[in-house]
């Protein structure tokens, strides 16, 4: 060793000094909370977790997936910038994807292996975007197009990121439990609100179920929309759902799951959301039906009829109200909201008509909306620009070319998904992929009434998707290896 390291006096550690620099912390971070209303916690969180971001994330760029569901589900929280022309909005998902993708280049440049997986996915994506970046030449609403162009892009990069990052069964089981515990944490809020019904609460709803005469609200949680709060639980209750079914669990943790699902699903009944009800059982149906576990209907069954008998003990016009907001669902023409989506599906269909094979180009069908308004719409809705259909937006601005490649897009994803889990034979990796293609298609039914393409957690569900087959052929390598 060399002398002058021992020369040199670094001193002892003043375990009292250090004590002290704790409890000062500990005694600012507790008077935030307490004292400090919503935009000084904010801002006192991302003093806290910002150095720590920056400092292990370049270690390990997965890192940056928790904090960006984070800024994702609460939303209401997390956006820097609100633009009134809704081109976007700057928020701190924003930021965590960018230090993210930092991380990545550096680790990848740190250990000179950085290599694009040979995967279907990549062909469909590219042509799609291609169609939409074609589209934005003869599109009447440039920005709004271009600006979709550019997100999707950063999104498909969204999923890059993640493919090569979740590497081991220790990350994929990572990424599961933020999928589950961060939508359970926005649930928590949710419900918080909902018993207290505080400041936030009130400002944030919107009424629905005048028919009963009673004043009942749709839950926003932490979202600006009730909608998106349910997608957002939805993620939650599947991967919980996925992760109850593993066969090697004890007792204990199914109970856990259980009360997890539960609590998750009584936000979720709160949201009033159509659209997310019909996904979230969708997509617990296609677990159900993959795994075949047909016990678990009536366990799953009798979780959800407790949960909302323990809702209806508080709340019972909620509960009658949401049943008969239910049967909406199959009487689409019983109230407004769910007949203007027909309608605009009607208008998408009418300016694919008139331009059959590229569509009116990206960002189009907001301009156009007043030109193709259905006869039949609302008139307290005809004023929405919005597709509200994922289907119809692509078919109006895209045309049947890129209709038909989103399909393709969308039917690649399917099947190696499927062909992926059948070839499959580890127990924990297969029942957490068929949990992530089960969310897939939960939003692919999602989407039906809503346009979302760009919803940030599905695009890292696709990542996660194709990530879990590349662990598990690497564990089969590292398996076969050949001991030295």
């Amino acid at each position: 060793m060399d002398s002058r390291l021992l020369s040199i006096d670094r001193g002892e550690i003043n375990y009292r000094k250090a004590m002290l620099y704790v409890v000062l912390f500990e005694i600012a971070a507790m008077a935030v909370l307490f004292f400090g209303d919503n935009e000084a916690i904010l801002y006192f969180s991302v003093i806290v977790f910002v150095p720590i971001l920056l400092l292990f994330i370049p270690i390990e760029p997965l890192l940056g997936l928790p904090l960006m569901f984070i800024a994702t589900g609460f939303d209401f929280f997390a956006q820097i910038t609100r633009d009134d022309a809704e081109l976007f909005n700057f928020t701190y998902f924003h930021i965590v994807m960018f230090i993210t993708f930092l991380s990545v280049f550096m680790k990848s440049c740190t250990n000179r292996k950085l290599s694009i997986p040979s995967i279907p996915l990549w062909p469909p994506l590219i042509a799609f975007m291609i169609v939409m970046l074609i589209s934005t030449i003869y599109t009447p609403y440039f920005m709004l197009g271009f600006m979709e162009f550019v997100r999707l892009v950063v999104l498909a990069f969204l999923s890059f990121a993640l493919i090569i990052s979740i590497d081991s069964k220790k990350k994929v089981k990572f990424v599961v439990w933020s999928y589950v515990l961060i939508p359970l944490s926005v649930a928590l809020f949710t419900i918080y609100e909902i018993l207290t019904e505080g400041a936030f609460f009130s400002s944030q709803v919107s009424r629905v179920a005048t028919e009963l005469g009673i004043a009942v609200y749709r839950s926003t949680g932490t979202f600006h929309n009730p909608n998106q709060l349910a997608c957002f639980l939805m993620i939650g209750i599947t991967l919980s759902f996925s992760v109850l079914i593993i066969e090697k669990t004890s007792i204990f943790f199914k109970v856990i799951m259980f009360i997890i699902i539960g609590t998750t699903s009584i936000a979720l009944v709160t949201s009033f959301s159509r659209g997310g009800w019909l996904s979230t059982f969708i997509a617990v149906a296609f677990i159900l039906i993959i795994k075949k576990k047909w016990s678990y209907v009536s366990l799953f069954g009798g979780v959800f009829a407790l949960m909302l008998i323990i809702l209806s003990i508080k709340f019972p016009h909620i509960i009658l109200s949401a049943l008969d907001r239910f049967g909406s669902i199959v009487n689409p023409f019983s109230e407004d909201s769910s007949s203007s989506r027909i309608s605009l599906i009607k208008s998408g269909i009418w300016m694919w008509q008139d331009h059959p094979l590229l569509g009116v180009g990206a960002g189009g069908f907001r301009y156009h909306a007043f030109d193709y308004i259905d006869p039949n719409m609302p008139r307290v809705l005809t004023s929405v620009r919005d597709a509200h259909t994922l289907q119809a937006k692509i078919l109006a601005e895209q045309g049947i070319i890129g209709f038909s490649i989103a399909m393709w897009l969308f039917a690649t994803i399917f099947f190696d998904a499927i062909r992926n889990i059948k070839a499959m034979k580890e127990g924990y990796l297969k029942n957490v992929l068929i949990g992530f293609f089960s969310l897939f298609m939960g939003f692919v039914v999602n989407f039906t009434f809503a346009s979302d393409l760009h919803n940030n957690v599905f695009w890292i569900t696709i990542g996660v998707i194709y990530a879990i087959p590349i662990v598990y052929k690497n564990s089969l390598k590292n398996e076969n290896a050949p001991l030295l």
